[in-house]
């Protein structure tokens, strides 16, 4: 039996208010990593693409989409080690924004596997008020993330437990 119950948000009320401060219904939003925040900031924005590698999670949210988002499960390309993921075991996942046959992004919110190679690749699709929210930033142990800050500065961030960062490209 499936489960249709409706995903909750991960994130603290400090991050979620931020985030939804800064979006516009006008907005083109990416999303690596799906769940409760594909559902409530895709009401705050035009169009919204979602990248999922997780098939269960991916079948729990689909019933609960609305019209404007375009859903992706993107399957790892290997199994996904622990506690680090492997670009390589990911990179379908990372690289599918290539196929989204969109030219740019207005906001990009990071909260899935490969967080820093995420942010990377996202990099050719922002124009110069784009902006990158990474989901988990601070709580988490330094995986690769002072590699983000050579080519993005910090436009805004909170102090909650989880930790969002956001980014603005140099």
């Amino acid at each position: 039996m499936m489960n249709t119950q409706f995903p909750v948000m991960m994130s603290s009320q400090e991050d979620i208010k931020l985030i939804e401060s800064l979006l516009s219904p006008e907005d083109i939003m990416l999303e690596w990593g799906s769940g409760g925040s594909t559902l409530f900031f895709s009401s705050k924005v035009k169009e919204y693409y979602s990248i999922e590698h997780d098939i269960s999670w991916s079948n729990n949210l689909f019933y609960h989409l609305s019209d404007n988002i375009e859903y992706s499960l993107v399957r790892p390309n290997l199994p996904l080690s622990e506690p680090w993921t492997k670009f390589e075991e990911i990179q379908d996942y990372v690289n599918h924004v290539d196929n989204l046959n969109v030219d740019t992004f207005d906001k990009v919110l990071i909260g899935g596997r490969g967080r820093t190679w995420c942010a990377l690749k996202v990099l050719k699709y922002l124009h110069k008020d784009s902006l990158v929210f990474i989901h988990d930033f601070w709580s988490r142990e330094c995986r690769g993330y002072f590699e983000v800050f050579k080519y993005y500065d910090i436009f805004d961030y909170t102090t909650s437990k989880e930790g969002l960062v956001i980014l603005k490209k140099r």
